[in-house]
């Protein structure tokens, strides 16, 4: 029983989600890095560099990123370079990029727009511009949905704001819901609901149908409201009436 419960507690310093992925592997599925750079799927926050080849003092967290190849240093100007009297000037970016001496180490993604946990430690290097967001091609876009719409599934449509309530089978018309939109999430497009296997589906198409569970709620509602009306307590009065003659 110990040992099980030493397996749910984290290190001091980490963190982890309900399903156990790490929050700040926010990346994209690839990086495109510059001459003499090579990309690491877990680099050092602060990077060597021309005049401080080992930082004092840095986190320990490792980050996918581009880092300088064994034998270069980056310069002030943010190149790799071997030899540091090199002051190769700053790199040019691509469309809707911009070169930052000090990047943020999660930049926003279409999958993630706004990263919750992340280091406070500086990145060096191209990121998308203020207002956009770096697909799933590498490329900063302005809207997400276009470029994130091949992700989901049948019936399903990318929204950069969605309901927290999806209507479902269960619940196809929720009456409170929270105001505070999911981002960046693919949900059932309009007329479909979730159903059991979380697939979207047609609303006639649930099981016992919605519509039918509507109407037989009603009429029983209905007779069970006004026992006057039935022919039940109808017939039972005139016999009463009957037998006092």
């Amino acid at each position: 029983m110990r040992a099980a419960l030493l397996g749910l507690i984290c290190i001091v310093g980490l963190v982890t989600t309900k399903n156990g992925t790490d929050p700040f592997d926010v990346k994209p599925p690839f990086r495109r890095c510059f001459v003499n750079e090579e990309f690491t799927k877990c680099g050092p926050l602060c990077q060597p560099k021309c005049g401080q080849t080992k930082p004092k003092f840095c986190s320990l967290r490792c980050i996918p990123s581009c880092q300088c190849k064994t034998g270069f240093l980056r310069n002030r100007n943010g190149a790799c370079v071997a030899n540091c009297t090199d002051n190769t000037s700053r790199r040019t970016c691509a469309a809707n990029e911009e070169f930052k001496d000090c990047g943020s180490a999660c930049e926003p993604s279409c999958r993630n727009p706004r990263p919750r946990i992340c280091s406070l430690e500086c990145v060096v290097g191209c990121q998308c511009k203020s207002g956009f967001f770096r697909d799933d091609n590498n490329v900063c876009v302005k809207e997400c949905d276009n470029a994130s719409s091949n992700i989901c599934s049948e019936n399903e449509e990318f929204k950069q704001c969605g309901t927290a309530c999806e209507p479902s089978c269960e619940n196809p018309n929720p009456q409170s819901c929270t105001k505070k939109c999911v981002l960046n999430v693919c949900q059932c497009k309009r007329g479909f609901v979730r159903g059991a296997n979380r697939t979207c589906i047609h609303q006639q198409d649930c099981p016992g149908g919605l519509k039918n569970v509507g109407r037989n709620t009603t009429t029983s509602m209905s007779v069970t409201s006004h026992p006057s009306t039935t022919a039940a307590h109808f017939i039972a009065e005139k016999k009463k009436k009957s037998s006092s003659i």
